[in-house]
């Protein structure tokens, strides 16, 4: 028995084990991560839903009924928040398909029915959840009215009930009839506003909404609509909860749109028991762009303050203003579209809007049983305690009725700056092979230049391109450069920190380096771009350049001449904007040192004037780096300190930043004994001690693209690239976009943006910009098979708003006396992405995180542990034989 015990133990660790190995993360200790909503639930399961609606009862279950295209009703319901359903059933409800119906719970626990039926009779029911699903048991119904076009109902939580309306004809206006007790007993219906322009409009176009104050003590109701025959927004309201009623007043019309527009859609929210907020749109029904505005109330309605625009008139325009929560002197707005609905929300107590949040995860939703993505349409939106719901339909081609939810409890973390990443957008897909992607950033915008070349590529059909992060929005991509003899390598962009953006490159045809410039504002044009120029060197092919440029103009350049006689580091200089040259002057000797090769400078420049060079050792028999070195100037380049070894391992990647009084940090990725490692290391006096290197992210057993990421202040962010392990047979890549972020001692994790590619054979790089302003933005570029076998190459963006350190809020300026140079040359941020070279694939990308080395060793400890499973069950059945 003891050995049959310790066999089935033994089973069970392996199979453990079997099963930790497969599926198991490769990197443990993420930080949170910025994903808001849970991937949806499909709960009808049929493929015909439509028009849902979702009730959250008292004690927490969820109840969905839809229709389908035939017509009738079904329901489910969840008591797991909406992990789980029950079985789907076919009600016969007394509503109507495609007319409109309202739920709301009491605080007694029992839900409120509203409908219109197919007479246009406004009807009224309660019903105990339990029951919600068996019409037969309800309570007798209750007609409110007749000629109902549409209506709003809201509740108090004291329990009253007000039902606002619009009806066509008897006469045709908005009505109101108000409920104290829970609906038992109604007031005779009361006419707000007559208007004969009713008994000519749709069911969708007649709109009103009533917000009613939860204050028992001050019971104020307000009741908004539309007149869009009118082009007008009206309004009223009781301050005694329906007893008595103020004159009707025109809210908004086209004085205030200037004729050019309709405002429509108006929605009404109190917020306390006298703060009353009304937004609207303007634009055409129907139109695919139009704008939202808003203005809040201090007493009751009584008097306004300024208008606001949330959305301007080019945004998508929404289906519907949702209000979803409204408590505690604040509300959350929801917008409506098709696919991606946005939420902002309103401090009551500071008068303040935050950023508008797309919730573009919706658009990344797909069906895990087809992989198609569900496009979630008719959407309603649910608040209960601190999370909000979402029932939607899937107007793709699945046509399911889909849940999802997310928790609105951290609204606060909605103001400005807000941590959460944009969802990942593609800049540029294309078939070109992509290469040379390059960020700087400068106050407001940040500027991007990469190039393409044609997959047949041939003498001058490469081409630079261009596009700028403005106002919230990559602009379009812009062929800026081409015509070249022969394709750009290794660009590098910065800027002066005034008008100007200044390129090199180095031409793969002769191994020249080349310079050119345009006017930032500007630099979207071809005609703004200065002609290409050769910059003179002494011998050999540059490659790897670095720059420095001071506000005004002056240019310092190194570069490496990796090769043969002359091999080394080099510098170069501009006074004059680039249109006289310095003679190169030797930085670093690489044949006096005895080396193989030398590449990758990276300079920087301190507030005393000292520049700061880190470099690569290179052996040409393994064709692999083989250490990093430091060396600095305090005369302008004219002499430098000895070479000082940093690493002595292979180091992928460097890069090398200086800000206030002293600071310096060199940075690398390093490969040592199988293990990479990501450190960083600090100087607090100009260079004269560095402190010991600190590991930036945790070890692991492959390289990763990465970036650091600098805005001239003490402000930095290490970028990253993570891959999560996935099943090698989905042929996809489950990426990361990770950012730790420097507090002034320590690197600190921040959160972290999931994405997915779908192919394989993949390539991948990164890089970064963050503004003065602190808007940090990031470029994953890559290139991959897609399943269909075409070979795909993207730059995909996402970024977010950073808390910026308020102890440096501009950038250093220093000065260096360059040689033939007039001095004052300060540092313009680069991020500069080195990776392994994958020529077919595009400069520049690194191989797939997960190699194919790894994937061979885990198949090959599969088989093994397979092996070790059959002989323990072989000797297990002859023993029990």
């Amino acid at each position: 028995m003891k050995i049959n015990h310790f066999r089935g133990i033994h089973f069970n660790i392996v199979l453990v084990l079997l099963i930790g190995f497969l599926f198991g993360n490769v990197m443990a200790g993420k930080a949170q991560s910025s994903k808001q909503w849970i991937d949806p639930v499909n709960i009808s399961r049929s493929g015909l839903g439509t028009n849902p609606h979702l009730v959250v009862d008292k004690k927490g279950v969820l109840h969905a009924i839809w229709e389908d295209v035939n017509k009738e009703f079904y329901y489910s319901k969840s008591i797991d928040a909406g992990t789980s359903w029950s079985k789907v059933t076919q009600v016969r409800y007394p509503f109507e398909v495609g007319f409109p119906i309202q739920f709301l719970v009491d605080n007694e626990g029992i839900i409120n029915v509203f409908w219109v039926n197919g007479d246009n009779e406004l009807i009224f029911n309660r019903v105990i959840p339990d029951e919600l699903d068996k019409p037969y048991s309800w309570d007798r119904s209750y007609r409110l009215s007749r000629y109902v076009l549409n209506f709003h109902v809201d509740m108090a939580a004291y329990g009253a009930l007000h039902a606002s309306y619009i009806t066509f004809r008897n006469p045709g206006g908005v009505y109101i009839r108000s409920s104290l007790g829970l609906g038992r007993e109604w007031d005779e219906a009361r006419l707000l506003n007559e208007s004969s322009y009713f008994g000519s409009i749709k069911i969708a176009d007649a709109h009103v909404r009533v917000s009613v104050s939860d204050d028992p003590e001050n019971r104020l109701v307000q009741v908004v609509w539309d007149n869009r025959p009118e082009k007008r927004v009206y309004t009223t309201s009781s301050p005694d909860g329906g007893k008595t009623w103020l004159e009707t007043k025109e809210f908004k019309g086209p004085r205030d749109t200037g004729g050019f527009g309709t405002p429509y859609n108006s929605e009404v929210g109190i917020v306390s028991s006298n703060q009353v907020l009304f937004m609207w749109q303007v634009g055409e029904p129907g139109a695919s762009q139009c704008g939202v505005y808003a203005q809040w109330s201090l007493d009751g309605g009584a008097t306004w303050g300024e208008t606001e625009t949330i959305l301007d008139n080019r945004s998508p325009c929404p289906q519907e203003i949702n209000f979803v929560s409204q408590n505690e002197n604040r509300s959350v707005i929801l917008f409506s579209t098709i696919g991606i609905p946005s939420i902002v929300a309103w401090n009551g107590d500071s008068k303040e809007w935050s950023d508008v949040q797309p919730q573009d995860e919706f658009s990344y939703f797909s069906n895990p049983l087809t992989f198609d993505p569900i496009l979630l349409g008719c959407q309603k939106f649910v608040a209960s305690a601190d999370f909000l719901y979402q029932i939607a339909c899937d107007e793709g081609s699945g046509k399911d009725i889909w849940l999802t939810s997310r928790t609105i409890s951290n609204w606060e973390t909605w103001f400005p700056p807000s941590p959460i990443w944009r969802l990942p957008s593609p800049l540029v897909s294309t078939s070109n092979i992509i290469s040379s992607v390059e960020y700087v950033a400068d106050q407001k915008n940040i500027h991007s230049v990469w190039v393409e070349s044609p997959v047949s590529n041939s003498l001058g059909d490469d081409s630079i391109f261009y596009a700028r992060w403005k106002d919230d929005s990559w602009s379009a991509p812009q062929r800026i450069i081409f015509g070249l003899n022969g394709k750009p390598l290794e660009m590098v962009l910065s800027t002066n920190g005034k008008d100007r953006l200044i390129l090199f490159w180095v031409d793969n045809e002769t191994g020249d380096l080349i310079f050119s410039w345009a006017n930032s504002e500007r630099a979207y044009s071809a005609v703004e771009w200065a002609s290409p120029e050769i910059i003179p060197q002494n011998s050999g092919i540059a490659s790897s350049p670095d720059m420095m440029v001071d506000g005004a103009g002056r240019i310092a350049v190194v570069y490496a001449v990796p090769y043969n006689e002359g091999r080394g580091i080099y510098l170069v200089a501009t006074t004059d904007n680039g249109i006289t040259w310095s003679p190169p002057s030797m930085v670093f000797d690489a044949v006096s040192a005895g080396w193989q090769s030398v590449d990758s400078p990276e300079i920087t420049l301190s507030a005393d004037g000292t520049l700061h060079l880190l470099f690569t050792k290179y052996s040409v028999t393994s064709n692999e780096p083989v250490g990093l070195f430091y060396s600095q100037s305090s005369d302008g380049g004219a002499t430098w300190t000895p070479a000082e070894e940093v690493s002595t391992h292979s180091v992928l990647w460097s890069d090398i930043v200086s800000y206030g009084n002293g600071i310096i940090h060199r940075a690398w990725q390093e490969v040592a004994n199988g293990v990479v490692s990501n450190l960083d290391q600090v100087s607090n006096d100009f260079g004269k001690s560095w402190l010991k290197p600190v590991n930036i992210t945790q070890i692991t057993n492959f390289p990763m693209p990465v970036s650091l990421v600098f805005n001239g202040t003490d402000n930095l962010h290490f970028i990253y690239l993570q891959e999560d392990e996935s099943p090698t047979f989905l042929k996809e890549y489950s990426l990361s976009i990770q950012d730790s972020t420097w507090t002034g001692s320590e690197w600190q994790e921040q959160p972290f943006q999931e994405f997915l590619i779908r192919g394989e054979d993949a390539r991948f790089g990164v890089v970064g910009g963050l503004t003065i302003e602190g808007q940090l933005d990031v470029a994953i570029y890559s290139s991959y098979r897609e399943l269909g076998g075409d070979v795909t190459n993207s730059i995909i963006n996402s970024g977010r708003s950073v808390t910026l350190s308020l102890a440096n809020s501009t950038p250093d300026s220093g000065s260096a006396v360059i040689p033939s140079a007039p001095p004052s040359i300060t540092e313009t941020v680069v991020a500069v992405i080195p990776a392994s070279p994958q020529p077919e694939l595009g400069e520049g990308l690194q191989a797939p995180l997960s190699s194919p080395s790894r994937s061979l060793i885990r198949v090959s400890l599969f088989v093994v542990i397979i092996l070790i499973l059959a002989v323990v069950f072989l000797r297990r059945a002859a023993k029990n034989r």
